[in-house]
């Protein structure tokens, strides 16, 4: 699977110089030729130049992409010297960092905003699936990026702001959930005893996981 980079704090390890070539389904391709070293690799629609890279890392904060250019990875795009993690399914990856302590969720979403990322948001049934065997697999609760602290009952992705959607919503909360219980219940964890999702106090001090920002190519 191909996804274009929608973060601009990024960079390339870049692993070889550019060539011209063809068409970005052709730069594609020489990366896939070199799986196993080739995970990233830019593409310029004017010149034509197709660069590959391995990892994608964090950059000093300003991007090193010309216009027309467009910065893509396989799915492998995780520096793991860097503490990030690649969680991936049969149809989905992704890249992210999960904390070790527990903090308030409003913390929480500021942390991975400053690490420019953002809390996970399954807004997907294969990133729900990802989410969903990390949790039972550490056996922790975690927050996520879903909330209706500004309209209650109305809940928000933190990445875009984007409602949650009706149908949706009854798949991925615990029964009888989100009760917004004693009126102080915004914020959206997965919970282990109200399993998959519950809605709880967002002052509650939980561990979180941060997400690498990607979408599917349409470059």
């Amino acid at each position: 699977m191909l996804f274009r980079v929608s973060e601009v704090n990024v960079a390339m390890v870049a692993l070889e110089v550019p060539e011209v070539i063809t068409s970005l389904t052709s730069c594609a391709i020489r990366c896939h030729v070199l799986a196993g070293s080739c995970f990233s690799f830019k593409y310029n629609l004017v010149t034509s130049l197709c660069s590959l890279g391995s990892w994608i890392v964090p950059s000093n904060g300003t991007s090193s992409l010309q216009p027309s250019e467009g910065l893509f990875t396989t799915g492998a795009f995780c520096n793991t010297s860097l503490n990030f993690t690649l969680e991936t399914n049969e149809t989905a990856s992704v890249c992210i960092w999960m904390s070790t302590k527990s903090y308030n969720y409003t913390t929480s979403v500021n942390s991975c905003l400053a690490r420019r990322m953002h809390m996970y948001t399954p807004k997907t049934s294969d990133k729900f699936s990802i989410m969903t065997s990390i949790v039972i697999r550490l056996q922790k609760n975690f927050w996520i990026g879903l909330d209706d602290i500004e309209v209650e009952n109305v809940f928000r992705w933190v990445d875009d702001g984007s409602l949650l959607d009706n149908n949706y919503r009854k798949q991925i909360f615990a029964p009888n959930q989100p009760d917004n219980h004693n009126g102080s219940e915004d914020c959206v964890a997965y919970n282990l005893k109200y399993f998959p999702l519950n809605d709880g106090t967002c002052s509650s001090a939980l561990p979180y996981i941060c997400e690498k920002g990607t979408t599917e190519s349409t470059f």
